[in-house]
């Protein structure tokens, strides 16, 4: 929503000059914002605002001011004679902009501005943003592959009344939801859905396979009306006005059942194929391969079976083979051996998306891909042979696979695993242990409860075919 920026940030009356928004986007909750300082030029005016752990950022507005300086936002209702006296003094700050209340201020920091920005994990898990109900923070996972907000089943007694409960066939199972009218909620300064219902269903194996504690999915009724963009370098997503000149390269996206999807080209199908782009797609492996095309490039050679990994998604958990191709093609963007699992769709997720700083335009139909630190990095795989999650607090073998390392030690399913190298497994996340277990000729010394006995066991991990 535009709104008068004079209005909702606070600044009319500065100097003897004007103030208007200048291609800038606010939201409802703009006027909120807690603006640290007002950096004054005779052109123009910049707020430096901090908003939740990603630091400061700045917004700039169009203002005619006889002077120029750095002031705090409360001298804004002084008179023209006492902050021209203290200009001189808040001057001297200026060349320090750097170092505000302890914290840095890059100029990276400043451009694009951003209505709402929230820290994320970088140890390959769930990306997590706080959304508030009834005063109280929930971890959602951001899911650009559910076409619906999705609340936890915990969460029912926040919402309001039933509308309706059905089957709904979810990655080849049936299970069953509820419809129910939202409550208010909100994620930092940005509304969640209030007139169209949302689904309650149980997430329970989800939380256990992802060992987070996973409230709801933030979905595409939701996202489809914001900008948005994942920095995975910087450990941050932020909500910007718009792309912004710098975003990277344009991919047009089409909506398949309110899912956004980009074609995708792989050497060894006859044509390029729809993908859609899942952010709540989290592990290891890039994304998923239809079965058909997997096993199709399987039986080309251009595919090569690395094993299989646990999945996990609201209908459950379970098992697919994986595989190694050969190449894969996004527009310009060309990437040699990923790992894919052999699924109902086709799907880029996380790890894939990990690779650049995306920006997903959805109002406007795109998703803009720039390059990121980890371009390069290959795809690695648990070599270990165990399939994990956490229940009750405890980190669970659920399967081990035949003729692994882990299988080989005699480690089996509900087994407690306790510690890896004399650290303490409840103390990483299931995403940091199962990267432990990637790098091959790696001797790891596990710490095992089964029952009331406790043993250590040392597996050598090695590439294991399935």
């Amino acid at each position: 929503m535009r709104e008068d920026t004079s209005k909702a940030c606070g600044v009319q009356g500065i100097g003897d000059g004007s103030c208007q928004e200048q291609q800038l986007l606010l939201g409802d909750g703009c006027a909120n914002l807690p603006v640290k300082w007002l950096v004054v030029s005779p052109c123009f005016c910049i707020e430096i605002v901090r908003k939740n752990d990603c630091g400061y950022y700045a917004r700039a507005i169009l203002v005619a001011l006889p002077y120029g300086g750095i002031i705090p936002r409360e001298m804004s209702s002084m008179s023209s004679a006492l902050r021209l006296a203290s200009f001189f003094l808040a001057s001297a700050l200026l060349a320090g902009i750097g170092c505000l209340g302890g914290e840095s201020l890059r100029h990276e920091d400043a451009l694009p501005p951003v209505l709402d920005c929230f820290k994320i994990s970088t140890d390959g898990g769930p990306l997590l943003l706080p959304v508030e109900i009834q005063g109280k923070s929930y971890p959602f996972m951001l899911k650009t592959g559910a076409s619906r907000t999705i609340y936890a089943s915990l969460l029912r007694p926040l919402l309001g009344k039933t509308i309706q409960s059905n089957q709904m066939r979810m990655s080849d199972r049936d299970i069953t939801v509820t419809f129910c009218q939202p409550p208010a909620a909100k994620l930092g300064h940005l509304d969640l859905p209030k007139k169209s219902p949302v689904v309650c269903m149980d997430l329970g194996k989800m939380r256990e396979v992802s060992g987070e504690k996973i409230s709801g999915l933030l979905g595409m009724d939701f996202l489809s009306k914001h900008v948005f963009r994942i920095d995975f370098d910087r450990g941050e997503v932020t909500f910007p006005p718009s792309a912004g000149p710098d975003a990277g390269q344009r991919l047009p996206i089409v909506f398949v059942n309110h899912l956004p999807h980009v074609m995708v080209e792989i050497p060894g199908l006859p044509a390029r194929e729809n993908f859609v782009v899942d952010t709540g797609m989290a592990g290891y492996v890039s994304g998923d391969l239809r079965r058909e095309a997997f096993t199709a490039l399987a039986k080309q050679g251009k595919l090569a079976i690395a094993g299989q990994t646990l999945t996990e998604t609201p209908a459950g958990t379970g098992t697919e083979q994986i595989g190694r191709i050969e190449a894969i093609s996004l527009a310009d963007y060309r990437h040699e051996k990923l790992l894919f699992s052999k699924s109902h769709q086709n799907a880029l997720g996380l790890n894939y998306l990990s690779r650049f700083v995306v920006t997903f335009d959805f109002p406007n139909g795109a998703i803009y891909l720039k390059k990121g630190r980890q371009y390069d990095r290959p795809d690695a795989r648990d070599l270990s042979g165990l399939h994990i999650l956490r229940r009750d607090g405890r980190t669970l073998v659920y399967s081990v696979a035949e003729s692994s390392p882990a299988a080989e030690v005699g480690v089996k399913p509900q087994d407690v695993l306790l510690k890896i190298d004399d650290r303490k497994i409840d103390e990483m996340s299931l995403y940091t242990i199962r990267r432990l277990f990637c790098a091959e000729g790696k001797k790891c010394r596990l710490l095992i409860r089964r029952g009331e006995k406790e043993r250590e066991e040392v597996i050598v991990l090695r590439d294991q075919q399935s």
